[in-house]
C-alpha cells in the first residue's frame, strides 16, 4: 500500500471559516468532527474509546524534577 499525503490543518474551535473547509464549520460541527475522528481512530487501532469521562481519566501527577545545575549561557 502507498502511503497517501495528508494534510492536516489544526484550527482553534472559534477561527474563522477556512474557504478550503467544506461543510459546516460552525464549533458544534467542529467537535461533532473530532467525535467521528476520535472513534474512527479508535477503530483502526483495534479498540473502542475509553468507556470513561475525560474528567476520570486516570493520571499521575507527579512533581517536576529541578536540575541542581546552573544553566548553561
Amino acid at each position: 500500500m502507498r502511503d497517501r499525503p495528508t494534510t492536516v490543518t489544526i484550527r482553534g474551535l472559534h477561527d474563522a471559516p477556512d474557504a478550503g473547509l467544506s461543510g459546516p464549520s460552525t464549533p458544534e460541527a467542529r467537535l461533532a468532527l473530532v467525535d467521528t475522528l476520535t472513534r474512527e481512530a479508535w477503530a483502526l487501532a483495534g479498540g473502542d474509546p475509553p468507556a470513561y469521562a475525560r474528567h476520570d481519566a486516570p493520571v499521575s501527577v507527579r512533581p517536576l524534577r529541578v536540575s541542581e545545575r546552573p544553566a548553561r549561557r
